[in-house]
């Protein structure tokens, strides 16, 4: 799901950019957002930061994903000054999706309890993308799309202030594509997964693919949905080898599902009301499709 700014789509991201500049215009509140002044991306941020140092564990880090319910971290130094970030991405990575596995297979033998205490600086991403204090919404929302990033840091005089993420996008833009369809936007050919499917089997699937979430199918029908945060929990409870075999059916969580003929605006109040990033499409029963924070924003600009 990938945008491309070429040639042919500037008309397209101008109309695009027009209408989220004007998100920049007069007060809006937010109960669980900071405000601080109108046209500013701090007025939709996160102020607060759950900071790691490199020498945390990988374990460490999983604990306080799991406490405080996000999906990414960063690296702060004692200046407060950024070092890096890790992701839920990247703990799955590790435990067996990816290149990051190496640490566990190679290192320590696959012995995962002790790899859990290697330091976060071996899986953490130096240097991530970020945005100013002094830069608008707008400004944010290009720079995740052209960058392909789900969530920015905000820099003011080299200090992280904030974070301003994909979903925190979602209630301002759904109202503003009541004539998009769901239908239009949304994954279809969707990879899906099993009930009795080992979580290392899962987190190849989510690394090799790309993607946050795999619904999982039942007997033919949507029975759950598996998240990388869902890994990170379970990792967080049971950090030893044999997590790897537990089986999806104990730690998806319940899907979230709509009507391909719904609009993107309705798909933003569900994603909103129930802090979810991802829906699962069903027609008959059966799931056709994801539609996914990312996808909306990808209406915004078609």
């Amino acid at each position: 799901m990938n945008i491309n700014f070429t040639v042919k789509n500037r008309p397209k991201l101008k109309a695009f950019a027009e209408k989220v500049r004007n998100l920049d215009f007069g007060p809006r509140e937010f109960s669980h957002h900071f405000k601080k002044k109108e046209g500013s991306i701090l007025s939709i941020a996160h102020r607060e930061i759950i900071p790691l140092s490199k020498v945390d564990t990988i374990k460490h880090a999983a604990d306080k994903m799991t406490v405080n319910r996000v999906r990414r971290l960063y690296i702060l130094g004692a200046k407060k000054n950024l070092e890096g970030m890790v992701s839920a991405t990247d703990i799955v990575n590790f435990l067996g999706g990816g290149d990051l596995n190496k640490i566990v297979k190679n290192k320590h033998d696959g012995v995962l309890e002790i790899a859990a205490n290697e330091p976060i600086r071996q899986i953490m991403t130096e240097n991530p993308i970020t945005i100013s204090s002094t830069e608008s919404m707008h400004d944010a929302l290009i720079k995740m799309h052209s960058d392909n990033v789900g969530s920015l840091p905000i820099v003011e005089k080299g200090k992280v202030v904030g974070v301003v993420t994909e979903r925190d996008f979602v209630p301002l833009l759904g109202k503003y594509y009541s004539d998009k369809k769901v239908a239009d936007y949304m994954t279809r050919n969707v990879i899906t997964g099993s009930a009795g499917m080992a979580i290392g089997d899962i987190a190849k699937v989510m690394i090799r693919n790309g993607f946050r979430r795999l619904p999982i199918i039942q007997d033919g029908e949507l029975t759950g949905v598996v998240s990388t945060i869902d890994i990170v929990n379970a990792f967080s409870r049971n950090p030893t080898s044999a997590l790897l075999e537990t089986k999806a059916s104990e730690i998806m969580n319940r899907p979230f599902a709509i009507s391909e003929g719904i609009s993107a605006e309705e798909a933003a109040d569900i994603m909103a009301k129930n802090s979810v990033g991802g829906l699962m499409v069903v027609s008959r029963g059966k799931l056709i499709g994801v539609f996914t924070e990312r996808d909306l924003l990808r209406a915004a600009i078609s």
